[in-house]
């Protein structure tokens, strides 16, 4: 078995998905589920493992802002938050995996993603 390969866009970003000190002073009462859902996509095989997880409520981002095109947003603790991990997958030579019409199919293939960032979608 082979894990999803899971970066973070920033050293910083990692320490904070990572380090609860860090998460609860940002996330409050979500820290311990921000580390749990961080858990889930770093055990998972491919991008569809997260993606069909239905706590995450996988969400493709970008239909309003041009600058999304090809992000996904995963809930935090499901949808009782408004806080979401932002994600894209990406290629071998670290491009962005556009959705095209077998894009679903492909999921099941694709073995790296990237998190952008972690974020209070409402603020």
């Amino acid at each position: 078995m082979t894990r999803l390969d899971v970066r973070y866009k920033s050293e910083e970003l990692k320490e904070f998905c990572h380090d609860r000190k860090k998460a609860a002073r940002k996330l409050a009462g979500y820290a311990d589920s921000l580390l749990a859902d961080i858990n889930y996509i770093e055990q998972a095989e491919s991008f569809n493992d997260v993606m069909a997880y239905l706590p995450f409520h996988c969400h493709q981002l970008g239909a309003k802002k041009k600058d999304l095109t090809g992000f996904w947003g995963l809930d935090v603790k499901g949808r009782k938050t408004s806080w979401r991990i932002i994600v894209v997958p990406l290629n071998e030579n670290e491009e962005i995996i556009y959705p095209g019409p077998d894009f679903f199919k492909e999921c099941k293939t694709i073995k790296i993603i990237r998190i952008e960032e972690v974020s209070n979608h409402y603020e």
